[in-house]
């Protein structure tokens, strides 16, 4: 991952929040001064699958926002608890509440070309198209931004709450401060699609409250240039149940007239978008509400 770039975008999302940035000097220095905490983070295990690996990842990250001077609730769930970390601004009117993950896939250690996938190494690409591994040390002097730092987690999703922790810290050194309140919820279960999440939203709804929502999650644009996007589809899921026969039937003798499950479903899924792949809400058209055909 580009740090430098992970960083400046980091900053853009502050927006909400600023007028002023700091300089590209001063991005660059504190994206620099970001690596060893991010190798740290990053060498620490995240399967979610396993509860009490997630333990010394909320201790990492309470530890990591308190140092800059947050305060740090943990909002107990059925699961792993969310840790939710606020820095109230003198006089705000306003609240933007971030989102941040710190939990990984589940890995095969052996499709890893390395000590393990929790030891952060970095890499250069070779002429043949491989990667090779360099010393970390490197870093310390001219960094090529076609270096990448191979480790479970290192963009998706660790990547993110360092850079953010790192625009915190050039914030501060450039002595720009906020006209919001901050919240940071942090959820440690979103590869397992965050089945906890929506209660402890429910029952901690008063503390999470904010006008704004920034989520610090996703893929980077092909041209690994800062990229916000206004708005994230959520997920909704049913269950569709057909009907036919109870017994087979002779394709020759029932065909075409028995009804058939699966082409029943096929039709019913084909009719929720049109030839433009434009979703279909039954009973709406072009904002004209009618009432569709039985």
């Amino acid at each position: 991952m580009n740090l430098r770039i992970c960083l400046l975008s980091s900053l853009i999302s502050f927006s909400l929040c600023l007028e002023a940035q700091p300089s590209q000097e001063l991005i660059d220095q504190y994206a620099r001064k970001s690596l060893s905490e991010f190798y740290d983070f990053l060498s620490l295990p995240n399967d979610a699958n396993n509860s009490a690996e997630m333990e010394p990842n909320i201790q990492w990250a309470s530890r990591a926002f308190a140092k800059r001077g947050f305060d740090i609730e943990r909002l107990p769930t059925a699961g792993v608890d969310l840790v939710l970390a606020k820095k109230m601004a003198p006089k705000a009117k306003k609240t933007v509440l971030f989102y941040v993950q710190a939990d990984g896939q589940p890995v095969d250690p052996s499709k890893w070309f390395q000590e393990t996938p929790y030891t952060p190494t970095l890499k250069q690409r070779k002429p043949d198209g491989s990667w090779e591994a360099i010393p970390w040390s490197k870093l310390e002097g001219d960094i090529d931004p076609e270096w990448r730092v191979f480790a479970r987690s290192t963009a998706d999703s660790k990547g993110a709450m360092t850079m953010y922790l790192a625009a915190m810290d050039a914030l501060a050194a450039a002595n720009i401060k906020t006209e919001y309140n901050i919240k940071v919820i942090m959820d440690f279960e979103e590869e397992l699609g965050s089945p906890n999440l929506p209660d402890a939203v429910k029952k901690h709804r008063k503390a999470l409250a904010a006008d704004f929502l920034v989520i610090l999650d996703g893929p980077m644009h092909v041209t690994n240039l800062p990229t916000m996007k206004f708005g994230a589809r959520g997920i909704a899921t049913v269950r569709l149940t057909t009907y036919g026969p109870r017994v087979p039937q002779h394709s020759g003798h029932y065909g075409n007239y028995a009804p058939n499950p699966a082409f029943r479903l096929m039709q019913l899924i084909g009719s929720m978008k049109d030839a433009d792949g434009r979703v279909i809400i039954p009973g709406f058209y072009d904002g004209v509400n009618i009432s569709p055909e039985v």
